[in-house]
This record gives structure tokens, sequence and C-alpha cells, in this order.
């Protein structure tokens, strides 16, 4: 079920950026290079294994791995052109499961469905920085969490938040 096209496997069925890129990989046929599109949804490696567990699930109508090794095997299957778009080091794979942030192993919420694009927290910071931890979700959003909002969404009760606009902070007051 996967499309032979490199981008593909960072696409997730549910995210506007990932129908964007899509779209425009569709009506190319692959033809032209969106490294920068790529690059721009991969910018840290929750992003990058939130994406490979996002497009685990795309081509499995919404059902996730199930294991670490599920996962391993996905990534592993990945080319390494398609690893360099994503800003990975084919010859360092595993470097994905670890944080860049708190430089400990990156947690992942095995097994979750999401059909019909349902949007889902799957991999989670396990420190994080100065009292936020960031989780990813498989929309290619990542969101910084105080403990609360991490345990609510570790426990798969809550959804993504939607992005501010730009110049607005998160409680709604202008910057």
């Amino acid at each position: 079920m996967r499309a032979g096209c490199l981008a593909r496997p960072l696409l997730c069925k549910n995210s506007t950026v990932g129908v964007a890129i899509g779209m425009m990989i569709a009506v190319s046929g692959c033809s032209r290079d969106y490294s920068g599109a790529v690059a721009a949804i991969n910018g840290n490696n929750i992003q990058r294994l939130a994406n490979f567990y996002a497009d685990y699930q795309a081509g499995r109508t919404g059902q996730g791995p199930k294991s670490e090794a599920d996962l391993k095997r996905f990534i592993e299957s990945q080319s390494p052109e398609t690893l360099q778009r994503m800003g990975l080091d084919p010859n360092n794979r595993d470097s994905v499961w670890t944080s860049e942030r708190d430089h400990k192993p990156l947690k992942v919420r095995y097994g979750v469905d999401s059909p019909f694009g349902a949007v889902a927290a799957i991999v989670f910071e396990q420190d994080g920085v100065a009292g936020k931890r960031q989780v990813g979700f498989n929309n290619t959003k990542v969101e910084e969490a105080d403990e609360s909002r991490y345990k609510e969404l570790w426990e798969g009760r809550g959804v993504a938040k939607p992005q501010p606009a730009p110049g607005v902070t998160d409680a709604g007051t202008k910057k």
C-alpha cells in the first residue's frame, strides 16, 4: 500500500500539511523536490518518530504499531533518501528514539487506533525542559505539556490543541 514517492512515509492522512504535500506530490507525479516541506514537519526526533508512527497507521487503516519492534522494523524499511529528507542519518536510525531536549529515550503509546484520521498523542518526552514535556501527535503537531496535560495525553484522554494564531499566546492574549 506504499507509494513509490520518497516523501510518502512522512505524510499523515489527517494533517493539513500532509494533505497539502500529498496533493502537490500527486499532481507532480513525485517529480519535484519537496525537501523543504518534508524537513519543516520533521524538525526534531519527536516529530520524526511521530510521523513514522502516523505513516505506519496510514498504511493500516489507522492501527498503530503494536510494539517497539514493529515500529523499528517499519523505520528500518525506509530508504536512506527518505531518512535524509527527514533530517535523520541513515547510518544512525536509532537516534530517532532519543529526545534532543532531555537526551532520554522517547516514550511511545503503542497500538493506538486512529480510524478516519482521528488525532492522537503518540510520542512523549520523559523529562522535558523547565517543567514542560513535548508530546508528538499523529498529525505532525508537537505540543509542550505541563504535568496534568501530559498525564491526560499519555492516558489517551486528550486531543491536540489548535495552534494559536500568529502573534497570539496559548492563553489567547496578544504578544
